[in-house]
């Protein structure tokens, strides 16, 4: 059974007494303190004074070692904390959020800056002072000219308004133990030392990083939120080439609250052993050629596929207003907003985003949260039941026929102004799921009846950049491990196939669920993970292209480890 973070509202409303000691420090005083003289000093003669005012103020130790050819190669961190104001002006119906001035030019950071790392009074309440004042001058001048914009391209007489009500909420943990990069340079250069068992790989990068944060939020309305996460990540990295000089990579990537939800050292030898061997078969595996075909996503390219097909669209966030009149669909976060009540997914398939949970099952949860960016109280959302979309993911930000905020407001450390609504832990299921043999029974019997030249596995699918919330528009994107099959049900390995036309109407024609489910970690802000979960999923009549891929020649003399060596490749040039 899965333990819930937080069981009722009334539990955020609970302090320990070693934490109300350390939340009530110089820190967090001199911060309510200029919120109140914010709130009710800041004017300028003839605009508004502000009606919300909140600070986020973020503490980050963060260290990394890393580790190349079994070698340590880097080993530092870093310690900082951030103040960060939000600030509005006007009211409700209308204030200055969720506007772009199209007209502007670049311009600096408003609202937030570096602060003292010491419980310093005076040296906070300066900072907060100082990007308060710039905070409101901007926010008057956002506020005039979206009012101007509205008077050339006015909004609907149902527009939701600016911003939501929401009760005041207060929560304060002692944060737990820090974690400390440095207590596992023996584990990086463990790893790393590998590669000096594949004479095929020819760069390898191992990196653990640990992460440690303690955020607090307060606001005009009165909520205190502190509290603090730590995470290790276990990253590793490899790079070979093929024949005709085609880079090719293979990726690991292991994260955890502690090193105990990590693999053990064995197990994590044991995958980055399997990456750097089939990194080097895919040195001989064929280019794929274009075709159109079922594909079957298994193990953590299923919830890849999932996050970046869904991950933005289940947000309910509106695309903000500007001086033209329309934003490009860049800017949208979501892409269900018309869609509630219609069918989105395949019958049978249930998505939920659930940050009130830290396990399901053996797999480890890193979305969790008990509060979120906004204060408001984490929260379990149905989106999806039966293929049919129920509702979307809410900040305070108000959408037409969803009002109020669902708990999934979120925002990264440096990103100023609303916060969107985001991922917490996504989670996919479906009905009748098949043990992983079935789906690979299902896909050859696919190949045949459709007369397909080939079926597709994808087992992972390539990085897609990490930090920042995904496009709307990413589609599968390449391929970083699977295998084509025949229509006589032989495996191949296969290199350069790319997904990039699927969006989330792929998911209507789901053929097949599997039955074990895979979890799937992606950092949306700095320091804010989502965590993915999902089942095997077999689609049908997906085109697969041959992606564009880096091309580079040959190192001219043969890897100086592996030089004279029995079965070391030789530098291949075409």
């Amino acid at each position: 059974m899965v333990a819930p973070l937080l069981t009722a509202a009334a539990a955020l409303t609970t302090f320990p007494v070693a934490a109300q000691q350390g939340a009530e420090g110089p820190a967090v005083r001199a911060l309510r303190d200029e919120l109140a003289r914010s709130m009710s000093d800041l004017m300028l003669p003839g605009a508004p004074k502000p009606y919300f005012v909140a600070y986020r103020l973020v503490e980050r130790h963060q260290h990394d070692v890393t580790a190349t050819f079994g070698q340590l190669t880097h080993d530092g961190g870093e310690r900082g904390r951030s103040l960060r104001v939000e600030m509005r002006v006007g009211d409700a119906r209308l204030d200055n959020t969720s506007f772009m001035d199209l007209t502007a030019g670049p311009r600096g950071r408003v609202g937030v800056a570096r602060t003292s790392l010491e419980e310093d009074y005076d040296g906070v309440r300066r900072d907060a002072w100082f990007v308060s004042d710039g905070a409101y001058k901007a926010a008057v001048a956002m506020l005039e000219k979206k009012r101007a914009a509205r008077q050339l391209f006015p909004v609907a007489p149902d527009d939701p308004g600016s911003f939501s009500a929401a009760a005041p909420t207060k929560l304060v943990e002692t944060p737990p133990p820090e974690l400390f990069a440095r207590d596992h340079a023996a584990l990086a250069k463990t790893l790393s030392r590998v590669f000096r068992e594949h004479s095929g790989v020819q760069l390898d990068r191992v990196s653990i990083r640990t992460d440690n944060r303690r955020r607090t939020f307060l606001s005009s309305e009165g909520s205190l939120v502190s509290y603090g996460t730590s995470q290790i990540h276990v990253s590793v990295q490899c790079e070979a080439q093929a024949g005709d000089g085609t880079v090719l990579r293979g990726d690991l990537s292991f994260r955890g609250r502690s090193p105990a939800e990590l693999p053990n050292e064995a197990e994590l030898v044991a995958e980055v052993r399997r990456v750097a061997s089939e990194l080097e078969r895919a040195r001989t595996a064929s280019v794929v050629d274009e075709f159109m075909g079922p594909v079957l996503f298994e193990g953590i390219a299923a919830p890849q596929l999932v996050h970046r097909l869904l991950a933005a669209a289940v947000s309910g966030t509106p695309s903000p207003e500007s001086s033209s009149g329309s934003v490009s669909r860049f800017w949208r976060r979501g892409d269900f907003d018309q869609r509630v009540g219609q069918r989105v997914l395949a019958p049978g398939l249930r998505l939920e985003d659930d940050p009130t949970i830290d396990r399901l099952g053996a797999l480890v949860l890193l979305g969790s949260y008990r509060v979120d960016g906004e204060g408001v109280p984490a929260q379990k959302v149905l989106l999806v039941e039966d293929g049919f979309l129920k509702t979307l993911l809410m900040s305070r930000t108000p959408a037409r026929g969803l009002p109020r905020s669902n708990g999934h407001g979120r925002s990264g450390e440096w990103e100023v102004g609303r916060s969107d609504a985001a991922i917490g832990n996504l989670i996919l299921t479906g009905k009748a799921g098949l043990p992983a043999a079935q789906m690979r029974r299902r896909l050859f019997d696919e190949v045949r009846s459709a007369r397909a030249p080939f079926g597709l596995i994808v087992r992972q699918l390539e990085h897609d950049g990490g930090q920042g919330r995904p496009s709307v528009r990413a589609g599968g994107g390449p391929v970083l491990a699977g295998a084509i099959v025949t229509p006589d049900g032989k495996e191949q390995p296969v290199r350069g196939a790319d997904l990039r036309r699927l969006d989330h109407r792929s998911l209507r024609d789901v053929l097949a669920v599997g039955k074990e489910l895979a979890a799937w970690h992606a950092e949306i802000e700095d320091g804010e993970l989502a965590t993915v979960v999902a089942p095997a999923l077999l689609l049908k009549g997906v085109l697969v292209e041959r992606a564009p891929v880096a091309h580079a020649h040959p190192p001219l003399s043969q890897h100086p480890h592996f030089a004279g060596k029995t079965g070391a490749p030789a530098p291949e040039r075409k």
